[in-house]
């Protein structure tokens, strides 16, 4: 179980904004770049259940979900369904447009850049 102000994968647990079917909810702090965000996680009871494990989801073809906005796109630039319904043009387009966003959005400065490293000057 998850407690407020507990640390979990480099998140800082702030609060709890709700439960769900599956799921609970929390506001977190991701304490590398000092970003809000919500954090979802299997309700403790289905967490241990297989088929959740990571080898029982491989075994039933079901892959995991893009950890950044950069896989999305490339994953979006291979996707033939994608592509027939935005059309060729606007397709690449779209990827182009997406690309130069995650790159921009990869390579700023965070606050909490800032406050470590500039501090130091």
């Amino acid at each position: 179980m998850i407690e407020v102000g507990q640390s979990v994968d480099g998140y800082r647990v702030e609060r709890l904004i709700g439960r769900g079917g599956m799921g609970v909810v929390y506001e977190a702090v991701q304490t590398y770049v000092n970003r809000r965000v919500a954090l979802k996680v299997l309700r403790p009871e289905l967490a241990d259940d297989p088929v959740f494990a990571p080898e029982e989801r491989a075994q039933r073809g079901i892959e995991q979900l893009p950890e950044t906005l950069g896989e999305a796109i490339e994953i979006a630039a291979e996707s033939e369904l994608v592509l027939r319904i935005l059309g060729e043009h606007t397709f690449k387009r779209f990827i182009e447009i997406k690309r130069e966003e995650w790159e921009e959005y990869r390579v700023q400065v965070t606050p909490w850049e800032l406050e470590r490293f500039l501090s130091i000057l």
